[in-house]
């Protein structure tokens, strides 16, 4: 992801402007009145479950990773896009729409996905390297010295 974290528009990095615009449409749409559709069994579910998985890998991407621990930024991540989604379900009910804890379950269960998500991705597209953060290789430090019989042999 160290590729894609570089990629600019007009000098800003491009995913906190991919999130901005996903945050906006996603607030938008939940924000709405609602309108008579087709009742489609826990379709809005599945929506809600996409919409988060969705914001909650923008953020884990957006989020600079200078962190120590990279469990903290997906850590982060999650918890909040799981604020936010409390904060929508609280929100819907000022413009006519009803508060569902399913949803909320439907919102957590997708930014937990959301985060797993990224963080795959990352593991596969960019897989560790061999040495830790320091420059060391990542095998056991255990003195490389030879054996004693050997440096007996040598002296």
């Amino acid at each position: 992801m160290q590729i894609l974290t570089r990629l600019t528009l007009f000098g800003i990095r491009l995913a906190p402007i991919l999130l901005g615009v996903y945050w906006i449409l996603l607030f938008t749409g939940t924000h709405l009145p609602s309108v008579p559709m087709p009742q489609v069994q826990h379709l809005d579910k599945v929506q809600h479950f996409v919409a988060f998985a969705g914001l909650a890998f923008l953020l884990a991407w957006a989020i600079p990773a200078h962190q120590r621990d990279p469990r903290t930024k997906m850590i982060f991540a999650f918890l909040v896009a799981i604020c936010y989604g409390l904060f929508d379900e609280l929100t819907q009910q000022f413009v006519g729409r009803h508060t569902d804890m399913m949803d909320f379950a439907a919102d957590c269960g997708g930014a937990l996905m959301g985060v797993l998500i990224y963080r795959l991705a990352k593991r596969i597209l960019f897989p560790p390297s061999p040495t830790d953060r320091r420059g060391q290789s990542s095998r056991s430090t255990v003195d490389q010295s030879p054996p004693v019989e050997e440096q007996r042999r040598v002296a």
